[in-house]
C-alpha cells in the first residue's frame, strides 16, 4: 500500500509542490493549535454550562411526565425540550428566554468555533440575574463567571421543582404538583 501510494500521481504532486502544502500545512497546525489550546473559556465555559442545563432540564423532564417512559428514544432537541418546559404555571417561564439566549450562544460556537463573546450575547441572561442581584443587593458577576452563575442559579431551581414534584406527586408528575402547589395556597 505504502509502495503504491509512492507510486502514485498525488505522491508525485505532494513531493513537487511541498513548499506550498508545507504552508497550508503550518497554517493548519497554527489553526489546530489555537483551537485546542484555547483555555476552557468562553467556549468550554458555554458549552460546559449548556451541557450541565440541559442534563437537568432531561430530569425535570422525566420527573414532570413519568408516564413517559423511552425519553431516550423521543430524542428531542434542545429547543423542543425548552418549548416543555415553558409553561406559566411554573419559574420555568421566567427562565426560558435566559435559557434559549445561553443556546443562541452555542449555537453561534458551532457555526464559528473561534467565536468570541460579547455582552450583547448575554443580555437575557444579565436581565434575569440581575433580578436576583439586586435584590440580595450584591454586584452582578460579568462574562462568563455571569454564566456560571446563571447556570448554578437555574439549575439549583430546576432541581427544587424535581424534588418537588418527586415528593409530593411522583406517580403524577408535574401536573400533580402544580394541584399541590395550588392547594398549599389556599387558606386554611
Amino acid at each position: 500500500m505504502i509502495e503504491d501510494f509512492q507510486k502514485s500521481k498525488y505522491f508525485k504532486y505532494l513531493l513537487k509542490n511541498y513548499a506550498e502544502v508545507d504552508k497550508e500545512r503550518i497554517e493548519f497546525n497554527n489553526q489546530i493549535s489555537n483551537l485546542l489550546n484555547r483555555q476552557t473559556d468562553e467556549l468550554g465555559t458555554i458549552l460546559k454550562c449548556h451541557l450541565i442545563i440541559e442534563y437537568y432540564l432531561d430530569c425535570y423532564l422525566k420527573s414532570s411526565y413519568p408516564t413517559i417512559t423511552k425519553w431516550k428514544e423521543t430524542r428531542l432537541t434542545f429547543n423542543q425540550k425548552l418549548e416543555l418546559i415553558n409553561t406559566e404555571k411554573t419559574f420555568m417561564e421566567m427562565y426560558y428566554p435566559s435559557i434559549k439566549c445561553l443556546n443562541s450562544i452555542r449555537n453561534k460556537f458551532s457555526h464559528c468555533i473561534s467565536y468570541k463573546v460579547v455582552p450583547g450575547d448575554y443580555r437575557e441572561i444579565e436581565t434575569i440575574m440581575n433580578i436576583w442581584y439586586n435584590a440580595l443587593d450584591q454586584t452582578l458577576p460579568k462574562g462568563m463567571k455571569l454564566i456560571e452563575e446563571f447556570t448554578v442559579w437555574v439549575c439549583s431551581n430546576i432541581n427544587s421543582m424535581i424534588n418537588g414534584i418527586d415528593k409530593h406527586s411522583k406517580s403524577i408528575g408535574l401536573p400533580g404538583y402544580l394541584r399541590w402547589l395550588q392547594e398549599m395556597q389556599e387558606e386554611e
